[in-house]
């Protein structure tokens, strides 16, 4: 019996020691907790009203927090004095005529002249009938003659192949400029040839040069406009005359020109807003010859402000 009780005891002594320590883990995590929930509470707690602010309802709290906010400690930003003033005032609403505000770039595009310069190939058929041309050759030895030179002895019509280029001003369906080009004749190669004692003298059409003025008008359809021009200028014909005697040889170069006036028809197809494929087909009114040519475009604005 005396061991029985001896060992109530020592288990009544063990749970009370249990007890003990649990009761003691409680107390601790109740502080911990009440000790967060003061910190929360005092961080959440509201700065002291000014002096003369109303104290509110429950219904004015966030008025009173929002004017404190704006105007309270005199450093707040009161957004209904705020103006903005625009720096530009347009004019127009037009895009690419609005001077504040333009769409992308189109304002600067509008600004840019309407010219273009076209380059590419030509071909003419020539007469020769009226060429006249004529000199005086003199050889190291002294011998001197005079010597001339007519269409009829260079083939009277002959092909000529060349590049050509010109510069144009658009304004709506009209356009005007310059043009110039330069080509060579191909056929026939017909060699003039005057003999004389002792000295052989052959001559030749060689190159051609033509330059003026163009003036035109076309309709748009599509990506293609076409219509007509006129080109009016001076054409010049290259004579070369080559004299031989003995051994010396001389080369002897003259130029034989006339007024030209050339009709054409023209076509262009816009590959983009700002290149051209163009042909033509024309036909000299002084002197009967017919012409054609294919060239590209290039233009600084858009289908040249059309």
């Amino acid at each position: 019996m005396t061991k029985v009780a001896t060992m109530t005891m020592r288990t009544t002594t063990a749970m009370t020691k249990v007890a003990t320590m649990t009761m003691t883990t409680v107390a601790a995590r109740a502080g911990l907790a009440l000790a967060l929930g003061g910190l929360i509470l005092a961080a959440d707690a509201r700065p002291a009203r000014a002096c003369g602010e109303s104290s509110g309802g429950g219904g004015s709290s966030s008025g009173d927090s929002s004017s404190g906010g704006s105007s309270g400690g005199g450093g707040g930003y009161d957004s209904s004095a705020a103006v903005y003033t625009p720096a530009c005032v347009d004019g127009t609403t037009v895009v690419g005529y609005r001077a504040c505000a333009p769409y992308g770039t189109w304002g600067t595009l509008a600004q840019l002249p309407k010219v273009s310069v076209d380059v590419g190939l030509w071909s003419s058929m020539i007469d020769l009938g009226g060429v006249d041309v004529g000199g005086t050759v003199t050889h190291s030895d002294g011998s001197s003659y005079a010597y001339r030179v007519v269409g009829s002895e260079l083939g009277n019509d002959a092909d000529v192949v060349g590049v050509r280029s010109r510069m144009l001003v658009h304004r709506g369906g009209l356009y005007f400029g310059l043009e110039g080009g330069v080509g060579g004749v191909v056929a026939p190669a017909v060699d003039s040839r005057q003999p004389m004692a002792q000295t052989d003298l052959s001559s030749k059409a060689g190159m051609v040069a033509v330059g003026g003025v163009v003036a035109g008008g076309r309709v748009f359809a599509g990506r293609l406009s076409i219509g007509g021009e006129v080109m009016a200028g001076v054409r010049g014909l290259s004579v070369s005359s080559t004299s031989t005697h003995g051994a010396c040889v001389v080369e002897d170069l003259h130029w034989d020109r006339e007024a030209t006036v050339e009709v054409r028809a023209r076509g262009d197809l816009w590959l983009t807003p700002w290149i051209t494929a163009g042909a033509y087909l024309g036909r000299d009114a002084l002197g009967g010859q017919t012409s054609g040519g294919l060239d590209l475009g290039f233009h600084l604005r858009a289908f040249d402000g059309h």
